[in-house]
């Protein structure tokens, strides 16, 4: 679809939703702004009182509603996030879902479960679960992700569809880097796995305030050894 036709399909909405527009992101916006969470076009409006859903134009689906938010699916296959606020509070309304950073038990919890996930892999390659071993290895990589965003102190899976603009070059290598040269051989499967368990380690060692913790070194080494096992 040309880039025309997405700025038309935008204007449509903006020009259906009335009310001033204070923000405006995602791709269908052509402002080149990120939208908060994951949405094609994620639009802030000023209101003075619920216009409910009459003038949402080519909906589809409301997939989500909570207050004066609605995500929606429109006809064309969009995902579009609408937040409609008062006009007395559009200085402090658009504000994103802020990162917590985990505690010392949080972390050693963390660490726990992927040290066990980790554990499992061997009996995997031990049975020759081929595609297992492919099932397994997306999960990681999905864990390895949430560890990057923690590090990165955003929330897990915003601007998901951004990566080359919220993760750094070697960020993104490392998730290149987990998936095998080859579907095909246990060779390659291998170097994948062992590639995947030390970024999980690293991104894991660098989570702040959890390096004093000796159980959690503990898991560390767990996890290295059991990738080095392979």
């Amino acid at each position: 679809m040309s880039e025309s036709r997405l700025r038309e399909i935008a204007d449509q909405w903006i020009e259906a939703l009335g009310g001033p527009i204070y923000h405006i992101a995602g791709s269908l916006s052509g402002s080149g702004h990120l939208p908060v969470e994951g949405s094609d076009l994620d639009i802030w409006i000023a209101i003075e009182s619920d216009i409910g859903l009459a003038r949402f134009p080519g909906i589809k689906h409301i997939v989500e509603h909570d207050g004066n938010f609605y995500r929606l699916l429109t006809i064309d296959g969009y995902v579009v996030d609408v937040n409609f606020r008062p006009a007395n509070e559009i200085n402090t309304s658009l504000v994103a879902p802020v990162y917590s950073p985990l505690s010392e038990e949080e972390g050693r919890q963390l660490a726990a479960r992927l040290a066990v996930v980790v554990a499992a892999v061997p009996s995997i390659f031990r049975r020759k679960e081929f595609e297992s071993a492919l099932f397994q290895l997306d999960l990681l990589r999905i864990e390895l992700v949430k560890l990057m965003y923690m590090n990165d102190q955003r929330v897990y899976a915003q601007q998901y569809k951004h990566f080359s603009e919220i993760f750094n070059d070697e960020q993104l290598s490392h998730i290149l880097l987990t998936y095998p040269e080859s579907t095909e051989t246990w060779y390659h499967l291998r170097s994948a796995y062992q590639r995947m368990i030390e970024n999980i380690a690293d991104e894991l060692r660098h989570l702040a305030g959890l390096e004093a913790s000796a159980e959690f070194d503990t898991y560390l080494l767990v996890m290295r050894r059991v990738g080095a096992s392979l």
